[in-house]
């Protein structure tokens, strides 16, 4: 059980046989639910539209239509409302774990690095003291 105490099950196909996993999701710090618009961008020009899913001072999951690669960096942008203000985010996160559903990818990235008013935004945001922080 993770330490957030949640399990999680999933469908998967192996050799033609459907298997039910039940499993656990590790989480490093609490997360807190952010539904808005967000988009990906991949140094070359690769831009691809999200949905946040929820956040921490230390990552971020998004819905995505396509799967990405491992370990890749992206810059990930958003608005979001913190204590009735609207901030615009910007940071630089890691592809760290994926999950494929039918409504498209669930990719949890680890920040790498981002501004301090996007990191003091999203620690008011998720409950915690900008000094959780870490980077």
């Amino acid at each position: 059980m993770s330490s957030n105490g949640r399990i999680f099950r999933t469908r998967e196909t192996h050799k033609g046989i459907q298997t039910d996993i039940a499993y656990s999701e590790k989480r490093a710090a609490t997360r807190r639910p952010l539904a808005v618009n967000a988009r990906l961008h991949r140094e070359g020009g690769a831009s691809l539209p999200a949905r946040t899913l929820d956040v921490s001072s230390t990552g971020i999951s998004l819905l995505v239509g396509q799967s990405l690669p491992f370990h890749e960096p992206w810059t990930i942008s958003f608005d979001m409302f913190v204590e009735g203000q609207p901030h615009a985010v910007s940071l630089l996160a890691e592809v760290q774990q994926m999950i494929v559903g039918s409504d498209g990818v669930r990719i949890g990235f680890q920040f790498k690095r981002m501004s301090m008013a996007s990191m003091i935004a999203i620690s008011r945001y998720v409950g915690e003291g900008a000094t959780l922080c870490h980077f």
